[in-house]
């Protein structure tokens, strides 16, 4: 026992001086994730990379607070959870507080273990766990940790609380900590306890923060450089299965994400274990607003080669049809001529709305008038003698989102349209009623006319409101 502890003493010791002496600048990247509650799926993922001419990538709280005051804070404004780092495991105060003992065999056969864990404190919140050997070398390679005497009811601590820190040294004999993690649990209220009537939590979900360490310079020299960890590796293909070049495949939140290159590859690395929901789109889909069906993918523990898998970006005819699914089916339509004839109500008008400096406009509406008429008005004898034909024209009226889009389903194709936009309240519908054409409707106002063509059926338009216009 005191063979091993000397060597991982060692190690710490060595982190801790190089530490002290801040010779190096960091290039890292920190991971927020929200698992579920069975702390598996991974929900989101926050990512931030920096630089910093720092100590150390990673520095815990002074050893004697935590011993002091526990590793874990709890208040009724949240909780608060503290990581060990190399000063706080060498520290007298840890060391006096903790018992150690031999762990020569593991689920590592080429590693060597010391365990570490809190005397009998009063119930102070604490940790345990060990600190791993490689059997041959005797370097440090991690340290695993637990909380432990946590006041909390049992069914938080399924969330399975702890981390670990991993060391490593540089060729020059300085050790740095390359990477980190700590998996909390994520408490969520769960009301009045019908036979205490005190309120009670409940397990929300998980709560994990990393940190890892992607270069260490020394000067401009790198001294170290981070592996690319778990991966996802996969093809994003178009409705013919080639590759589809430029695709954006990203995690939910500000997570990992990648550009498929020409034959629609991508890879996504730094991972954990988990099961992530995997999401692409791609210019054409976002010009039409559409988000395209996620993909799960799970990355196993200890998996040495990167998780696969394949994407397909459905074909633009599917795109529009799953887009307008949830608009009301379209009522029959006619133009009339010689001889009348039905319309295909297949189109798709989609764009942005902005003033006159570039600003999006929300709640602006966009009025769209096709040529042509109801066929059940045109059928009713009734309404026929009563009123004009020209009354039987039917429009389309959308607002605008936040970001000024638009999007107008089930537009009629060959037939020559009118399109206006009215900012904020500004449209009249009972002047829509009487009049034949847009144009008749708000003389002086300027109006698009165009057609949708049936082979393309989309169309994007872009409008400016101006003021009285």
């Amino acid at each position: 026992m005191a063979k091993v502890w000397e060597e991982a003493r060692k190690a710490l010791a060595a982190a801790v001086w190089t530490q002290d002496r801040g010779l190096y600048r960091y290039e890292t990247l920190r991971v927020r994730r929200e698992f579920d509650e069975a702390g598996w799926r991974v929900k989101s993922e926050n990512r931030s990379y920096g630089q910093s001419l720092a100590s150390a990538p990673y520095v815990a709280r002074s050893a004697d607070s935590l011993v002091a005051h526990g590793f874990v804070e709890i208040s009724p404004t949240g909780i608060v959870f503290w990581a060990p780092d190399a000063e706080v495991l060498l520290s007298d105060a840890f060391l006096d507080s903790h018992c150690v003992a031999l762990v020569p065999d593991g689920e590592d056969l080429d590693a060597i273990g010391v365990a570490f864990e809190p005397v009998e404190r009063g119930g102070v919140p604490d940790i345990a766990g060990t600190m791993w050997l490689d059997r041959r070398t005797a370097r440090l390679r991690r340290v695993d940790f637990s909380f432990v005497d946590l006041n909390v009811p049992p069914w938080l601590l399924e969330a399975e609380p702890g981390g670990s820190v991993e060391f490593v040294e540089l060729s020059n004999g300085a050790w740095i900590v390359p990477s980190w993690q700590m998996r909390m649990f994520r408490a969520g209220d769960g009301g009045t306890h019908p036979l205490t009537g005190r309120p009670y939590p409940t397990l929300e979900g998980v709560t994990a923060h990393s940190g890892r360490v992607l270069r260490a310079y020394q000067g401009d020299e790198v001294v170290f450089e981070g592996g690319a960890g778990m991966r996802i590796t996969g093809t994003v293909r178009d409705s013919l299965g080639a590759g589809l070049a430029n695709a954006r495949v990203f995690l939910p939140g500000s997570g990992a994400q990648a550009t498929t290159d020409t034959s629609g590859y991508f890879e996504l690395d730094h991972l954990v274990p988990g099961e992530y929901t995997l999401r692409f789109t791609h210019s054409y889909l976002d010009s039409l607003g559409y988000q395209p069906e996620p993909a799960n993918v799970i990355v196993q523990p200890q998996a040495s080669e990167p998780a696969q898998v394949f994407m397909d970006a459905p074909p633009l005819r599917e795109v529009l049809e799953r887009i307008c699914e949830s608009a009301a089916p379209p009522k029959p339509m006619m133009t009339i001529g010689t001889p009348p004839r039905l319309t295909v109500r297949a189109g798709m008008l989609i764009g942005h709305v902005r003033d006159e400096e570039g600003t999006p406009v929300e709640d602006a509406q966009v009025v769209v008038m096709p040529q042509a008429y109801e066929v059940a008005a045109l059928m009713d004898p009734k309404k026929a003698r009563a009123v004009a034909v020209g009354n039987f024209r039917s429009w389309t009226i959308e607002r605008t989102a936040i970001s000024g889009f638009y999007r107008v389903c089930w537009v009629p194709v060959d037939v020559p349209l009118e399109v206006a936009v009215f900012a904020q309240a500004d449209l009249d519908e009972s002047r829509l009623e009487e009049a034949v054409s847009l144009r008749d409707a708000f003389p002086g106002r300027r109006i698009e006319s165009f057609t949708i063509d049936r082979q393309s059926p989309h169309r994007s338009l872009d409008l400016t409101t101006r003021s009285g216009r």
